[in-house]
C-alpha cells in the first residue's frame, strides 16, 4: 500500500509540472534587429534610436494578454535590439557584422550610413539569408539585385508613415522628447514603423523572406489617411486587434487547462487501478 502511494505521488508530481508548464506558456515569440548606424558624418546613433524607439512605442502589444508585461515589441512579437554604432572601429566592422548575422542569429538588418560602407558589409548580410534594410541614400550603391535588401530611402510611399497614425510622428516626437525630431531620428521612426508591419505581415515568421520582402512593399504602398476619421479607424482596428488576441489567448489557456486536468484524471485512475489490482 505504502508503495502505491509513494508512485500516485511521484505521478502526481510530472503530472502538475507538466500542467504548469502548458496552462503558463510562453506567450510570445522574439526576434532580433541589429541596428548599424556607422560613418555617417555629423550624424548621432543615439538620435536615429530616440525616432526607432517610438516606433516601437506605438505598436501594440499584441502577443501576451491583457496585464503581462512584455518589454519591446513589433509585428505583434516581442523584439530585442543588438546597436552598432560610431564606437566600432573600422578593423571591427566586418568581425563584427558577420558575429551580428551569425551568431546572434538577427533577422533584419537596418543600415544607415554612407554607400561605401554599406557596400562592405552588405554580402555578409545577404549572403546569411538576413533581410537588410537601408534607410540612408544608397542611390551610389553598387550591388547585385537580391530578395534580402531593401532600399527604404527609395521607396516613393515612405514618408506616408510619418502622418498615418495620430498624433502624427512630430507631434509625437516633441510631446515625448520635447524637441523637433532631427533627420536622423526621422529615419529611425520609419526604420521601426517598416519593420512592425512587414514583420506583422508574416504572421509570427520573420524568417519568412518572401513575406517579410511582401510586407515591407505594402508598408510604403500604403496611402496615408486623409481625415481624422480615416485616422480614427486605423486606432480602433489597433485597439480591436489588441482585444481579439487577448481573448483568443485567454481561449487558448482554458481549453489547455481542461486538456490537461482530463489528462490528470487519466492518469491518476489508471495508476490507481493499476495498483489496485496488483494488491488484490
Amino acid at each position: 500500500m505504502l508503495c502505491m502511494i509513494k508512485g500516485v505521488i511521484r505521478t502526481g508530481v510530472v503530472v502538475f509540472g507538466l500542467m504548469n508548464l502548458f496552462v503558463n506558456p510562453v506567450f510570445a515569440d522574439e526576434f532580433k534587429v541589429g541596428i548599424v548606424t556607422l560613418d555617417r558624418d555629423g550624424i548621432d546613433g543615439s538620435a536615429f534610436m530616440e525616432g526607432f524607439q517610438l516606433a516601437v512605442d506605438q505598436s501594440p502589444d499584441v502577443s501576451h494578454p491583457a496585464g503581462i508585461e512584455g518589454g519591446d515589441h513589433l509585428g505583434g512579437m516581442d523584439v530585442s535590439f543588438r546597436v552598432i554604432d560610431g564606437n566600432v572601429t573600422q578593423a571591427e566592422i566586418s568581425t563584427t557584422i558577420v558575429n551580428l548575422v551569425e551568431q546572434e542569429e538577427v533577422s533584419i538588418v537596418v543600415f544607415d550610413g554612407r554607400s561605401e560602407v554599406l557596400e562592405s558589409l552588405f554580402d555578409p548580410i545577404v549572403t546569411s539569408e538576413t533581410m537588410l534594410i537601408a534607410m540612408s541614400d544608397v542611390s551610389e550603391l553598387n550591388v547585385p539585385p537580391t530578395p534580402y535588401f531593401f532600399a527604404a530611402s527609395e521607396q516613393a510611399g515612405l514618408l506616408s508613415l510619418l502622418t498615418d497614425t495620430n498624433p502624427s510622428f512630430t507631434e509625437a516626437f516633441v510631446s515625448e522628447y520635447g524637441n523637433a525630431p532631427t533627420d536622423a531620428a526621422t529615419r529611425g521612426y520609419l526604420a521601426g514603423r517598416l519593420i512592425d508591419m512587414s514583420v506583422a505581415a508574416t504572421n509570427q515568421n520573420p524568417a519568412d523572406i518572401q513575406s517579410l520582402a511582401k510586407g515591407l512593399t505594402e508598408a510604403v504602398s500604403s496611402p496615408a489617411p486623409n481625415n481624422d476619421s480615416e485616422i480614427q479607424i486605423i486606432e480602433n482596428s489597433d485597439e480591436n486587434l489588441v482585444k481579439n488576441q487577448s481573448e483568443a489567448n485567454e481561449e487558448s489557456n482554458m481549453i489547455s487547462k481542461l486538456v490537461f486536468v482530463i489528462i490528470s484524471i487519466t492518469i491518476f485512475g489508471y495508476i490507481l487501478f493499476r495498483r489496485l489490482q496488483k494488491n488484490k
